[in-house]
């Protein structure tokens, strides 16, 4: 059963002198459902939508609601197949008389976890770390945090890219990576324009549904040697880079070229040669 558009309602119980709910209270939830199947013989599942919500109510003892148990109070609900729900002559596929919701127990770690960006690099059209010539994109490295946390089996990453940083509907989706794997390159990205990322782990249940885990902070990976940012590569950031060597660096840092987490003499090399935007960096 998938939930369409969420499920929401009212949580009603006394209220203490300080203004806070006394439990037990009483939870009533509704909202569209489809419920997907696929019969003997059937080339393919078709989706069942009613033409009410259902609603399900159950009582809570405390809060958060973990074990609490909701069950339908608007039965029976018909369901009819989702191409004939607005003919008001087609017949109910199925009727709904009973539907039983027990929440987990606790907190779900598959929703409260996300992956780590750990490193992102320039590469060639060999996915070798970029050293000059073509540039085949940027690669980008991640950490699975959720190995061995989640009551979801991990079924692989959405990987999300956004070519300008805080606006939200420039979000698209770059690519589905299976679960085994834990990099991708974006062609997209040749280091000379800010892109921001974000890595979603998901899991599928049937009928291949994809669920997305927690959304973690996206990271925006700035203009490889631009330090200042001010649309060109000169002296001024070859001396930033040079003045950082030896210190640490967090994934889209334009000072770490080579995308090796630390700022080196090699950083300032790669930029003094391959990426100024005049002849001997001149400002």
């Amino acid at each position: 059963m998938e939930d369409c558009e969420g499920l929401s309602g009212l949580l009603t119980a006394p209220i203490n002198p300080d203004g806070t709910p006394a439990f037990p209270g009483q939870l009533t939830l509704s909202g569209r459902m489809v419920i997907t199947v696929q019969p003997d013989g059937a080339p393919e599942p078709i989706n069942l939508r009613s033409r009410v919500n259902p609603i399900l109510a159950g009582s809570v003892p405390e809060w958060p609601p973990f074990n609490m148990t909701l069950n339908l109070t608007s039965g029976p609900v018909p369901y009819f197949d989702e191409r004939q729900i607005d003919d008001p002559t087609a017949s109910p596929v199925l009727t709904v008389t009973a539907n039983k919701v027990t929440l987990g127990p606790g907190p779900s770690l598959f929703q409260s976890t996300s992956p780590e960006i750990v490193r992102a690099v320039i590469v060639d059209t060999f996915g070798l770390p970029w050293r000059g010539g073509p540039v085949g994109g940027t690669k980008l490295t991640w950490e699975d945090n959720a190995i061995g946390l989640t009551e979801c089996p991990i079924g692989g990453f959405n990987v999300y890219r956004n070519p300008t940083p805080g606006i939200l509907d420039g979000w698209t989706l770059l690519a589905f990576v299976p679960a085994t794997q834990t990099s991708l390159i974006d062609p997209l990205s040749d280091g000379t324009s800010p892109v921001e990322y974000s890595i979603i782990h998901t899991t599928r249940f049937n009928f291949d549904y994809q669920y997305e885990g927690a959304v973690g902070v996206p990271v925006v990976f700035q203009p490889v040697c631009d330090i200042n940012v001010d649309g060109v590569v000169n002296r001024r950031d070859i001396d930033a880079i040079f003045m950082a060597r030896g210190t640490f660096a967090t994934p889209g840092d334009p000072r770490d070229v080579d995308g090796d987490r630390l700022i080196t003499v090699n950083d300032a090399r790669i930029c003094t040669l391959l990426r100024c935007t005049r002849p001997l960096c001149a400002p």
